[in-house]
C-alpha cells in the first residue's frame, strides 16, 4: 500500500515539477514522512484525500493527474463525484464546477462510465434530526420575517437532502 502511494507520489511530483528538483525533494520527504506516520490508509484513501485537498484549493492543473491515480487505485468514479458534489456546500459552486470539468476530461479521456447515484428515502428532515437534533433551527428562530423559518429549512434541504441522502460515498 504505502509503495504504490509513494511511487505515485514521485511520478506526478516529477512531471509536475520537472524544472525544479528543490521543491520535487521537499514534496517527496513530506509524502513520505505523512505515509510513515499516519493511520494505515487503504491505497484509495491514500489518493482521494490529495484530491480532495485539490477540489479545497482550485489547483486545477495537477487535478487530471490525481484522478487518474485515485481511479487506478481503486476508487470507484461514482465516488469522486459524491466527493466533489458534496464539497459544494462548503467550497462553493464555482471550484466544484471548475474541478468537475477536469474530473469528467479525465473520464472521458479514459473512458470511464459512471452511474448515477440514487437518493435515500430518508427524510432530510429526519436526518438532520438524528444528527443536530434542533440546534440550528432554535438558534436561527428569532430571524425576522419568517425568515427565522424559511433559512433551516432551505440549508436542511440542501445539505441533508441534495448531499447527504445521496448513496454514492
Amino acid at each position: 500500500m504505502w509503495k504504490a502511494g509513494k511511487q505515485m507520489s514521485e511520478e506526478k511530483f516529477t512531471k509536475w515539477l520537472e524544472n525544479d528538483p528543490d521543491l520535487k525533494d521537499i514534496e517527496n520527504k513530506f509524502v513520505e514522512s505523512i505515509q510513515q506516520n499516519t493511520v494505515d490508509l487503504d491505497h484509495g484513501d491514500e489518493q482521494l484525500i490529495p484530491l480532495i485537498a485539490m477540489i479545497v484549493q482550485g489547483t486545477y492543473f495537477t487535478m487530471p493527474d490525481q484522478v487518474s491515480a485515485t481511479l487506478k487505485s481503486g476508487v470507484a468514479p461514482e465516488k469522486i463525484l459524491e466527493v466533489a458534489y458534496q464539497l459544494e456546500p462548503v467550497i462553493g459552486i464555482s471550484k466544484v464546477v471548475s474541478a468537475l470539468k477536469e474530473i469528467h476530461q479525465v473520464y472521458l479521456q479514459e473512458q470511464v462510465q459512471v452511474t448515477p447515484a440514487k437518493q435515500t428515502d430518508e427524510s432530510c428532515i429526519d436526518v438532520q434530526s438524528k444528527l443536530y437534533g434542533t440546534e440550528i433551527k432554535n438558534m436561527l428562530a428569532d430571524l425576522p420575517t419568517g425568515s427565522g423559518k424559511m433559512i433551516p429549512a432551505w440549508l436542511t434541504e440542501h445539505f441533508f437532502e441534495n448531499y447527504y441522502a445521496r448513496t454514492g460515498l
